[in-house]
């Protein structure tokens, strides 16, 4: 069987300065902007379909990008992928949010919401022997040694540059 690649969004919240501020009537604007592009997005999946909605500015605060995260997840009917192992088959799709400054195995270069279709994800999971790909993650990265973090830690900060330059361009 073929496997789809994942479709990648780069997503931007085009007047916000840094970070998302909902202090800001603008922001508040340009996040409700951001909300509904991400909410067309996952409507037009088909069920074999993987999106990754990257955000390369104006999330970088983690606080801020899980509320958001959280305000995608609800708005669009996905299961969360953070609340452990079980899969509720009346969602179509579930959502994994990964940022920069969350745990390693939910750290990404940028701010990214992975969205996986349910289907997709029960068959992986039914394919695995033992705990679900976010423990087996957790637990080798947990036994990586400090020259393994390092190099982590270098790409991603790699990643993020290159990022930077483009949004720049």
């Amino acid at each position: 069987a073929r496997r789809n690649p994942p479709l990648v969004r780069i997503e931007s919240f085009e007047s916000v300065e840094g970070d998302l501020d909902i202090s800001r009537a603008s922001d508040v604007r340009e996040a409700a902007r951001g909300l509904r592009r991400a909410q067309e997005a996952i409507h037009g999946l088909d069920a074999s379909e993987n999106l990754m909605l990257v955000w390369p500015a104006g999330l970088g605060n983690a606080e801020v990008f899980m509320e958001f995260a959280k305000a995608v997840v609800e708005v669009t009917d996905l299961g969360d992928g953070t609340m452990g192992d079980g899969i509720d088959p009346s969602k179509a799709n579930y959502g994994f949010p990964f940022h920069p400054t969350m745990a390693l195995q939910f750290r990404s270069p940028w701010p990214m919401l992975h969205v996986i279709p349910t289907l997709a994800l029960a068959r992986a999971r039914a394919s695995l022997s033992g705990a679900s790909p976010v423990v087996q993650n957790a637990a080798r990265l947990d036994g990586a040694s400090a020259a393994q973090r390092t190099r982590w830690d270098a790409l991603l900060t790699e990643c993020q540059r290159l990022g930077e330059e483009r949004t720049k361009d």
